[in-house]
């Protein structure tokens, strides 16, 4: 799946500085750089929330992992430092001073360039900083150029460093569950970063044991299977659906305010009733039938 909709930038240069600190970034002719690695991977909704977005590539953030904290939306947490005894030090010498952690330990993301504008609009959004905390992280970064149509092989290429800002929730380590419009909304993301990057076996072993996508799109067929056989505007509704799901912040899903129902398939059934077609039953019938056709 190609990823369209936002405009390339060149990537600029990153000084030497941890790996990561609380301390700002520099930034990029007034721009800040932004690590996203979950829902904001959705090319609508982070365009919708920042419509200046420039996109910059893929990177890597070596020592965090991926996971769906106990307050229910995505968060990354920091590797602990490698254990070593004193003799084992004094045997490395110069190099303990090297950061010697697990290197399975990665987070993949999509980078952007971002005005302060859009940065204020994701900084209410990630309820910065009563959910999130903003910390800046140390990347290898593959930059993809506006021309590139075949996904990034990370493997291949080379990587530069970057220095970038993340949203990080230090104090909630403890894994959790989402809910099944927030999965839904990451699900978006990681097609669009399969189609920036060969990603898969990343996203097999870090995101689908918190995110599966094979239950949500069950029932969001069957939902939809529903939706048109009562003749609803199915596209209208999706499109409405989500467009609702982008306005959604962390702090709704955090409080359950807004987003805590059991699926996506829930938003197009609240929609649906506002979105009813003219559209007789028999022609809906038609419709069902002909979209079976199509996928047989």
């Amino acid at each position: 799946m190609a990823f369209t909709g936002l405009p390339y930038i060149t990537i600029p240069q990153a000084p030497a500085t941890p790996a990561s600190s609380l301390t700002p970034s520099p930034t990029h002719a007034d721009r800040t750089l932004y690590f996203a690695y979950a829902t904001n991977l959705w090319s609508k909704q982070i365009t919708q929330r920042c419509p200046s977005a420039q996109i910059i590539g893929v990177a890597r953030l070596r020592h965090f992992q991926f996971q769906i904290c106990a307050r229910g939306y995505a968060n990354i947490v920091e590797s602990p430092p490698a254990p070593y005894s004193p003799q084992t030090t004094s045997w490395l010498g110069p190099l303990s001073n090297g950061d010697l952690r697990d290197d399975t330990d990665r987070v993949f993301g999509i980078v952007y360039s971002l005005s302060a504008e859009d940065e204020e609009a994701l900084d209410a959004f990630g309820d910065v900083p009563a959910t999130y905390g903003k910390e800046w992280v140390s990347v290898e970064l593959w930059a993809r150029k506006e021309e590139d149509k075949a996904p990034i092989e990370v493997a291949k290429r080379k990587a530069k460093k970057a220095r970038v800002m993340a949203y990080i929730d230090r104090g909630c380590t403890e894994v959790g569950d989402a809910s099944g419009a927030y999965r839904y909304k990451v699900n978006r993301g990681v097609e669009d970063l399969l189609g920036m990057a060969r990603l898969t076996e990343y996203i097999d072993e870090c995101i689908r044991p918190f995110v599966a996508p094979i239950d949500e799109e069950q029932v969001l067929s069957a939902t939809i299977d529903e939706a048109i056989r009562k003749g609803v505007d199915v596209k209208k509704v999706l499109l409405a659906s989500e467009s609702r799901l982008v306005k959604t912040g962390i702090k709704e899903e955090r409080e359950r305010r807004v987003v805590r129902q059991d699926s996506f398939a829930n938003f197009m059934e609240r929609a649906a009733g506002n979105s009813v077609s003219a559209v007789a039953v028999d022609n809906a019938a038609k419709l069902k039938h002909r979209r079976t056709q199509t996928l047989a």
